[in-house]
């Protein structure tokens, strides 16, 4: 069989949950997906180990078991709240995503822009990540979402779907380099979340006191092209998203810049 029976009773109960997710309030749908984010913390217990391990090196400071539960099982609430949010972008529209999300320094990625050679926004899985390229794209800008492939093919399609309901464009790990290449050449603004394992074959930098592994290719990129960089912060009713210049737009002008620069970027958003 060329996909399992798993794969699709997945996607028609990802499809039924996102339906009825739709047909909720909003505030009844945060409390839905905090909810779920709960119980997969709680009782399924997901990556629950690697998530209080890496919140152990992240605040070491938080010496309590008791303490970095907490903490886990507040990330996990937050990630179902942004399962809800994607679920609900075929209602969203310019008007109501003003309303929820709140956009600094828009000015330094047009101005990355203005130089006719693309962009690369960089960020990671900080606060509500899947507004950025909605928020983006509804404000004019062309916008591709470099996205890694999910295992369930059905929900992948779906996933893509709801991402790019707004005007957004995805481009997947697991396809050409020469597809990043065109966006940047058509001037385009390419968001990548960086902070995403690599693999045995990434490139180890230090990250949080620790060596990560990132992905070569991206770094590359990175190096050479990256403009703006932005860490949303999101509370219980609004996101607001910081855009600030990257590595490139230092005065030294330097063709390649060190992956780890940013890493450490990104260290104070965590």
């Amino acid at each position: 069989m060329k996909h399992p029976v798993r794969y699709r009773l997945e996607y028609f109960l990802a499809l039924g949950l996102s339906g009825l997710v739709r047909c909720l309030p909003p505030g009844l749908g945060q409390w839905c997906g905090a909810a779920l984010g709960q119980v997969t913390f709680s009782i399924l217990r997901l990556r629950r180990r690697v998530t209080l391990e890496n919140l152990k090196a992240a605040f070491p400071e938080l010496t309590g078991r008791r303490e970095l539960v907490r903490l886990g099982a507040r990330c996990y609430r937050h990630l179902g709240k942004n399962v809800v949010e994607v679920c609900r972008f075929p209602k969203l529209n310019r008007e109501r995503l003003a309303e929820v999300v709140e956009i600094r320094g828009l000015e330094h990625l047009r101005k990355a822009l203005g130089e006719g050679r693309g962009a690369i926004l960089l960020s990671g899985h900080f606060g509500a990540w899947d507004w950025i390229g909605a928020a983006l794209a509804l404000n004019g800008f062309a916008v591709d979402l470099f996205a890694r492939s999910q295992k369930n093919p059905f929900f992948d399609d779906l996933l893509i779907r709801h991402r790019s309901w707004l005007g957004a464009n995805i481009l997947l790990t697991s396809g050409t380099p020469r597809a990043i290449l065109r966006s940047l050449r058509q001037n385009r603004l390419l968001a990548i979340l960086a902070d995403q394992d690599g693999g045995r074959k990434g490139i180890f930098i230090p990250f949080m006191g620790r060596p990560a592994s990132t992905a070569p290719g991206s770094q590359t990129i990175q190096g050479r092209q990256c403009r703006v960089k932005t860490a949303p912060r999101a509370d219980e009713r609004r996101a607001l998203t910081g855009l600030r210049p990257g590595p490139s737009d230092r005065s030294d002008k330097s063709d390649w810049s060190d992956p780890s620069e940013c890493s450490e970027a990104s260290e104070p958003s965590v």
